[in-house]
């Protein structure tokens, strides 16, 4: 009995890794690109952040550069994992119509990759030249651009665009 299981078990490994190799192999690439510029854009997102946040404090020594560092950081982290959901569910599905994308989920995964990585690289920009930036609609001028030059006007909903901006 013992041997049966382990029998089936190595079958249905062996099963799920060539499943998971024939359909995910091509967009693999992807998921490390979205993981680097990821942390690239949260990198830009949290100096962007922490410099409006603490500039003021730091400059007028209320606090140490190492406590403000400490606590935009527990800050940060905690605002990210509390309320990100949120954000995150209004810039992957309510701003663009995704039904739209149904035929062909590869464009919507290049453009939301593509937005990524444009938003990431002009966050890093904006920061290294110390110019003021908005987090927020660097990403979303990003998805509302790409998704204008995939499928047209009718693809945004410009209501919850709106109240975005």
């Amino acid at each position: 009995m013992n041997d049966q299981m382990m029998s089936f078990a190595a079958q249905s490994a062996r099963f799920l890794q060539d499943v998971t190799v024939d359909c995910c192999q091509q967009y693999f690439w992807m998921t490390i690109a979205a993981g680097i510029f990821g942390f690239l854009m949260a990198c830009g997102i949290g100096a962007n952040d922490v410099a409006n946040a603490f500039a003021t404090s730091v400059s007028a020594k209320s606090v140490s550069l190492k406590q403000a560092v400490v606590i935009a950081g527990i800050c940060e982290f905690l605002g990210a994992m509390l309320l990100g959901a949120s954000v995150t569910s209004t810039i992957k599905g309510k701003m663009v119509d995704t039904s739209l994308y149904a035929d062909d989920p590869g464009v919507l995964m290049y453009g939301m990759l593509t937005s990524l990585v444009a938003a990431s690289f002009i966050l890093g920009v904006a920061n290294y030249l110390a110019l003021p930036v908005s987090t927020t609609h660097t990403i979303v001028g990003s998805i509302v651009g790409f998704s204008l030059a995939a499928k047209g006007f009718s693809s945004i909903n410009w209501m919850e665009v709106g109240k975005i901006f």
